[in-house]
């Protein structure tokens, strides 16, 4: 659905748009994403926080089918990006069983406000 969609595309604020027209498709609401343009350059120059701070807002599906030489982001795609969604995978499933004090003892608490 639409909403799904948007639910899914989150505007860099950290808002989610409300309405949308009924005729806006995948393409319309990526072209949207500001985030796009840039993910090839930091892949390309290393900007990994860049990158780790993409798969926190749940848009890890723009990394799919990205080439790069850089030997950073390499590393980061090949190793950290399987340990950043491991950790926001284990950070939900705190938070569905309301484990208070293993969230209190996250060691990034950007995983609170992650997305999936």
């Amino acid at each position: 659905s639409t909403q799904g969609l948007i639910d899914i595309l989150m505007e860099d604020n950290g808002q989610v748009p409300t309405t949308a027209p009924a005729d806006t498709g995948l393409a319309e609401l990526l072209k949207k994403d500001k985030t796009i343009p840039a993910i090839q350059e930091w892949l390309d120059n290393g900007a990994v926080d860049d990158l780790e701070k993409i798969i926190l807002q749940g848009k890890v599906y723009l990394l799919e089918g990205k080439k790069t030489s850089n030997e950073a982001s390499i590393e980061f795609l090949n190793v950290k990006l399987l340990t950043v969604l491991d950790n926001i995978k284990d950070t939900h499933d705190l938070v569905e069983r309301g484990d208070i004090f293993n969230l209190q003892c996250l060691p990034d608490i950007r995983l609170l406000v992650s997305r999936d």
